[in-house]
């Protein structure tokens, strides 16, 4: 890949990994920390894994440098609790305590917090994204995003309603439609990242937890109606095995499909003439 640099001229810039050390030795050390600290921890310990991965990225043999801090992340979580989860969670259960779970209006509010909810969700998921970019430094160098969390937000929301008239065959369009928007909105410096992947070239793969989901509800509910008609005791525990194995299985499958959805993701992303690549498998994402 090439880049103009301030002067003017072009630079071809180099992707490289180099493997982070010392990160069992981190994992239990976040670990303890997470327990004796009631898990405040988690948002220092966040931290020093990203600057440990950010800084295995190299560009032309120079790390990528994360400028996030613990706090920065703990006072956020602190903003979206008290600011926004409980003042939601409290007008929802102040609504069926005072007016009565029964009334319309009651349920006019509770539809309005959780659109409220999903749509907050949306826009959280741009503003993470935007942070990220935003401590994300090499030579100096900083990435951004260009558009809106607001607008991105909304996108989210009706996208969410379609999953269910469509029996869940809407997700991989919708995946496909917010990873273009979060990728094409991305920057770094003044380059922008552009993704072209096509919802199509997942459906394959989609249909086998599809499918999965379906039989395996269709299992339990007929082994079920079978346990109430002609109730045996005995059989109770060859029912709750396959209901085990059948979850099992369903899980599974949902990993292999998010292995080909994120080897997909990073095939199909730009930055300037350089294409990225993934190797991402089922056994990677499980264990």
């Amino acid at each position: 890949m090439q880049t103009q640099t301030t002067g003017g001229a072009y630079e071809t810039l180099e992707l490289g990994w180099q493997k982070p050390q010392g990160m069992l030795g981190l994992s239990f050390k976040i670990f303890f920390l997470r327990i004796i600290t009631l898990g405040i921890y988690h948002f220092w310990g966040k931290t020093e894994v990203r600057r440990r991965i950010w800084n295995a990225v190299r560009i032309n043999d120079e790390p990528l440098e994360y400028m996030g801090t613990g706090k920065e992340l703990f006072l956020g979580f602190l903003v979206v609790v008290f600011l926004l989860i409980i003042p939601l969670f409290a007008i929802l259960i102040g609504s069926q305590l005072l007016i009565g779970q029964n009334n319309p209006l009651t349920i006019v509010i509770m539809v309005a917090v959780y659109l409220t909810m999903f749509y907050l969700f949306g826009v959280a998921v741009y503003r993470a994204r935007r942070y990220r970019l935003s401590r994300t430094r090499w030579r100096g160098i900083r990435g951004t995003m260009a558009g809106s969390p607001w607008a991105f937000g909304l996108t989210y929301l009706w996208m969410i309603f379609l999953i269910f008239p469509t029996l869940g065959w809407s997700l991989p369009w919708m995946q496909v439609k917010m990873q273009r928007i979060l990728t094409n909105d991305s920057r770094f410096g003044n380059q922008a990242f552009v993704f072209d992947g096509a919802a199509k070239e997942l459906y394959k793969r989609f249909a086998v937890p599809w499918f999965g989901v379906l039989l395996f509800y269709g299992a339990v509910g007929g082994l079920a109606i079978m346990q109430n008609k002609a109730p045996n005791p005995d059989l109770v525990p060859v029912f709750a095995g396959v209901a085990v194995v059948g979850l099992i299985l369903v899980i599974v499958a949902g990993f292999w499909y998010n292995s080909k959805r994120y080897n997909y993701f990073a095939a199909s992303t730009t930055f300037g003439n350089a294409r990225f690549s993934l190797r991402t498998t089922t056994g990677s994402l499980i264990g």
